[in-house]
């Protein structure tokens, strides 16, 4: 293992004992923002440096120590899983000269339902289809999945496929365009066993993302204005939150 990962590492532990969830595993993903003013974050490393701080966590919190990553702008792809060995160059081989960098608009709830599609299953999907629906009217053929039929019931605090929390870590620098839909989705998965943790970065006000994580018990939100000036242990400090902790204790 790289020795830059191994000292981030161990950042990351003194955290997860501080909180006292050293001995909790879950499935740790990353949500990268490839909108058109992330383009200069791709170029000058900044988002390289941001994989690599953030693989740290999934090396000590993650079930099997990869970070599943997804790459969302006005769209999303889901990128090949950060594995260690992958550390300092997964951001050229696996996002850029993968075409995965759409470098369009922002958009929040095509990554939140990738993420409920990849962890939970057929019924939940469902499920927080026709939840978010109900909320604020249907939206717009996002969901492949069928709706759920009139014999399925709702499916209300249902764990993930794997029975782990879901920690997913989302960077972005702007607000979105489609905020019904992302509150739709976040609404409907509050009780479910998935924790969005928002981090925005620059000097974005945010407000939405605010107003959102003081509203919902599975939404965190942290605001930068520089990601690579802020030390690794205020960081992970932030990511690994004491709302966090309390909230993964619960599963």
């Amino acid at each position: 293992m790289d020795p830059n990962l191994i000292d981030l590492t161990k950042k990351v532990e003194s955290i997860l004992d501080l909180r006292k969830i050293a001995d909790v595993k879950a499935q740790v993903c990353l949500a990268i923002d490839a909108s058109g003013s992330m383009t200069g974050l791709y170029g000058n490393g900044t988002v390289q440096k941001t994989v690599n701080r953030v693989s740290a966590v999934a090396v000590k919190f993650d079930d099997n120590q990869e970070l599943d990553v997804f790459v969302f702008s006005n769209g999303v792809s889901e990128a090949a899983a950060a594995r260690p060995e992958m550390f300092g160059t997964y951001v050229d081989k696996h996002i850029i000269k993968a075409g995965l960098a759409e470098f369009g608009g922002t958009n929040y709830a095509p990554f939140i339902h990738e993420v409920v599609k990849k962890y939970f299953t057929a019924s939940v999907i469902n499920s927080v289809t026709e939840a978010a629906s109900g909320i604020f009217g249907a939206l717009k053929g996002l969901f492949a999945s069928k709706p759920a039929t009139p014999a399925q019931q709702p499916t209300t605090g249902a764990k993930s496929a794997s029975g782990l929390p879901i920690f997913c870590i989302v960077v972005t620098d702007g607000e979105n365009y489609d905020q019904s839909e992302t509150t739709a989705l976040l609404k409907a998965m509050q009780d479910k066993n998935v924790y969005f943790q928002f981090v925005g970065i620059g000097r974005e006000n945010f407000s939405y993302l605010k107003r959102t994580a003081d509203a919902l018990p599975n939404v965190g939100f942290y605001a930068l204005e520089n990601l690579e000036s802020v030390k690794d242990m205020e960081l992970y400090k932030n990511l690994l939150s004491e709302e966090f902790a309390a909230w993964v204790k619960k599963f």
